[in-house]
């Protein structure tokens, strides 16, 4: 399951550097894609790894319930990026990327029950 966690890590990494690279075309149509999304995105981002971070370590109830908290505000604020992924034409690698958290947070609340 470790394992599986550092993926989902990278997979967000790869996605996070092709959105920002999309979305800082200057694509100012959908409110979303302007200057400063990246830091709502980010703090979820960094907010997961952090909270899987802390139940890797501890591995009780508690913090994975807190990690399960965190990876699903990482899946709302990736959902919320759908018209930048289509502005930029990477909706195929949103949609993977998407199910594949999707999956994991599945994975993950299965694991704290």
């Amino acid at each position: 399951m470790i394992m599986k966690r550092w993926m989902f890590y990278l997979i967000g990494a790869v996605l996070f550097t092709g959105i920002i690279a999309a979305c800082n075309k200057g694509n100012d149509d959908v409110e979303d894609c302007g200057e400063g999304w990246e830091i709502r995105y980010n703090d979820a981002f960094q907010a997961a790894i952090e909270a899987g971070q802390v139940y890797a370590m501890s591995g009780t109830r508690e913090d994975c319930l807190k990690y399960v908290a965190a990876v699903e505000d990482y899946y709302d604020s990736l959902k919320d990026l759908e018209d930048c992924f289509i502005l930029a034409g990477t909706q195929q690698q949103w949609r993977q990327a998407l199910e594949e958290a999707e999956e994991d947070l599945d994975e993950i609340r299965m694991e704290c029950n």
